[in-house]
């Protein structure tokens, strides 16, 4: 945040303006998800369905793959799913995680609307 004349800005915001000579249309995404790396090759605007898509793998995620889950109970131990228009779309269930990254990674070209998918 920057303070100037007593109002608080995001930092990636003024950056754009100051690149672009406008303020941004939609929210400011950070296409590496370093919120603090604001060069301008790192900036692009982008609505809030596409900020989320680049979200990162949860803390928790033992996979390292968004939407790619391990279940060794099963006999096809790897799920695969993707969030779209506020639903959980189940891809599949498969034998290997490579399969299951596969699939997630087709549903990623297929559902996210910004061109670049970011791993």
């Amino acid at each position: 945040m920057i303070e100037i004349y007593g109002r608080s800005y995001v930092a990636a915001r003024l950056a754009w303006l100051y690149m672009h000579g406008e303020w941004p249309e939609h929210q400011i995404d950070h296409r590496d998800r370093d919120r603090l790396n604001d060069a301008a090759s790192n900036l692009r605007s982008a609505t809030g369905k596409q900020n989320c898509e680049n979200r990162g793998t949860r803390a928790d995620n033992r996979s390292g793959v968004p939407g790619v889950h391990h279940r060794p109970e099963y006999t096809r131990p790897w799920l695969a799913k993707i969030g779209h228009e506020g639903r959980q779309i189940h891809i599949g269930t498969f034998a290997t995680k490579d399969e299951a990254v596969a699939a997630r990674r087709a549903a990623e070209r297929r559902y996210f609307t910004h061109k670049e998918v970011i791993t």
